[in-house]
């Protein structure tokens, strides 16, 4: 079975061989590259109790240019009907490959990524599930 993660836009994809949810109160949705290559999902139940529904992940307000204020910036998971707003958006110089989505004590919601995974943001039409048998 494939369960992947298609880099719209491109020819990339994140191919996972692990997929873990935890039970933490914290809020999080971490994608991180493996030393073998693979990816790794890992997220907190309390954000998100099923992945599984999740079909793409879009960033929305980002078509043209990235806004001086994030007021109109969110991002959302596709299949769940989950749309928030993200109050940061941290391009890290980094040559671990990773994306990641944090809330914090309160309720402030960042994306963190490296150059590296995802080059530039502007434009970026998101990620779609890919899930195969």
């Amino acid at each position: 079975m494939k369960r992947a993660l298609k880099v719209e836009g491109t020819n990339t994809e994140l191919e996972f061989s692990k997929i873990t949810a935890i039970g933490v109160e914290r809020q999080f949705l971490h994608f991180d590259r493996l030393n073998d290559g693979t990816w790794r999902l890992t997220y907190s139940k309390n954000f998100l109790t099923d992945f599984t529904v999740v079909q793409a992940i879009t960033l929305i307000g980002l078509e043209e240019k990235i806004p001086k204020g994030m007021k109109d910036v969110s991002w959302s998971l596709v299949g769940a009907d989950i749309t928030l707003p993200l109050s940061k958006i941290i391009p890290l110089d980094s040559e671990i490959q990773m994306i990641h989505f944090d809330c914090d004590s309160l309720g402030n919601w960042k994306m963190l990524y490296t150059k590296s995974t995802l080059p530039g943001l502007v434009g970026w039409k998101g990620l779609t599930v890919i899930r195969e048998d």
